[in-house]
């Protein structure tokens, strides 16, 4: 099955004097994503499977024991992989495994793995397929909702190494992407929960229309909403995966600028998944990430306490967590000086500035220390309920850091 949609070209030039080469190489790449509504595509892209055959298929444990009517579409000449996929086995042995399976089946150089499962899966297979043969192509069929809006349309691939969050990787687009929202039907409400973090973010740093949507379904039980399927939640999907697009493209590969909008969330959000393991979910981590940021641009007059106090509800009314006890000074001192160091030696920290904005900290040895202090008092004191939360907005204001 050929749908590759890399295209490479190159140049060489010798300089005789200096005895010299040098290849001038450009790699274009296309990346196709469908939101596939009644669930027509992906059954049509499985019967292609049976015309063209050379693919895999790599699925999560836990998604064939709830949907075997949609692996029943699967041609039997397709090899099947069930592995129960979770950050925990998001590890270099798994992709081995994966590796092992393809080789054991005798996947040819230009076949095709396919991902289908949520975002541990795809992070794995992706990688994988990135490795094969120097790089074989693949599809990402995302199962959970933060595969739909993040990690199944996502460029990069990558695994856990020595306890750090996704340490290993590589950057390679899916050739094709198939987002099925039906297939939310049998997802936990946590793990719905989970996705509407990051759909959360976008509508924070660059999406007020998409906040207020995600507002108006926190007020109406939208976590089943998701689970029945309607046009609004289906124009939540959409309109998250737009966002995250438009916010990558212009620097797909991060070869340009580490200021990055939709680092917002994921700051001390790594170090927390790393410390509690499985006790927490990606999306959890990234919304104490983004209550505490809400809580600091409010102490440091970024961000007025209205639309604070609307962040910190929404965060809550969708079944997510505002506060947890790992969460201290020195903690977060911790996860500044680790993303200073992935950033390129700059905190680059994206605060909100308004529903829809943000703007960048780049150096956090001038975050006032009294204001950090506060921001975890007052979030401990209303993880339960945030109607409670009395903004205290003492630090002097920020000087001009972006």
């Amino acid at each position: 099955m050929d749908i590759r949609n890399r295209h490479s070209t190159a140049a060489l030039k010798y300089n005789d004097h200096r005895s010299e080469f040098c290849v001038h190489s450009q790699l274009t790449s296309h990346q196709r994503i469908v939101v596939d509504q009644d669930g027509s595509f992906l059954a049509d892209t499985f019967a292609q499977f049976q015309r063209e055959g050379d693919c895999l298929v790599i699925a999560d444990q836990r998604v064939c024991e709830l949907r075997p009517d949609i692996l029943a579409r699967l041609p039997a000449n397709v090899p099947l992989l069930s592995f129960p996929f979770s950050e925990r086995t998001k590890t270099v042995e798994t992709v081995e495994l994966v590796l092992d399976f393809a080789c054991n089946t005798g996947l040819p150089r230009r076949g095709m793995f396919v991902a289908f499962g949520g975002g541990s899966c795809t992070d794995v297979v992706g990688l994988a397929a990135s490795l094969y043969r120097r790089g074989a192509p693949h599809i990402k069929i995302p199962t959970t909702l933060m595969g739909m809006v993040d990690a199944g349309i996502a460029t990069k691939n990558g695994v856990n190494f020595h306890g750090l969050k996704n340490r290993l990787g590589t950057f390679l687009p899916p050739e094709l992407s198939i987002v099925t929202p039906d297939l939310l039907a049998t997802l936990p409400s946590r793990h719905i929960s989970n996705g509407l973090a990051e759909c959360i973010k976008l509508g924070v740093i660059a999406h007020p229309e998409l906040f207020s949507l995600l507002t108006g379904i926190a007020a109406k039980n939208g976590i089943e909403e998701f689970r029945a399927g309607t046009n609004r939640t289906l124009g939540i999907i959409k309109e998250s995966i737009l966002k995250m697009l438009e916010s990558l493209t212009g620097n797909l590969y991060e070869e340009g600028s580490l200021q990055r909008s939709v680092d917002f969330g994921h700051t001390l959000s790594p170090l927390l998944e790393s410390e509690l393991g499985d006790a927490i979910l990606h999306g959890e981590a990234v919304a104490l990430d983004m209550a505490f940021h809400t809580i600091l641009a409010t102490n440091l007059h970024l961000l007025s306490a209205h639309d604070g106090a609307r962040i910190l509800k929404l965060i809550r009314d969708l079944g997510l967590p505002v506060c947890h006890r790992v969460i201290d000074r020195g903690f977060v001192y911790s996860a500044y000086q680790s993303a200073t160091s992935h950033r390129g030696g700059a905190l680059n920290l994206p605060m909100p500035q308004g529903i829809g904005n943000c703007k960048f900290l780049t150096d956090f040895s001038a975050l006032d220390e009294t204001a950090i202090q506060t921001t975890i008092d007052q979030l401990r004191s209303c993880q339960n309920d945030t109607s409670k939360l009395a903004f205290n907005v003492t630090a002097a204001p920020l000087a001009n850091d972006a």
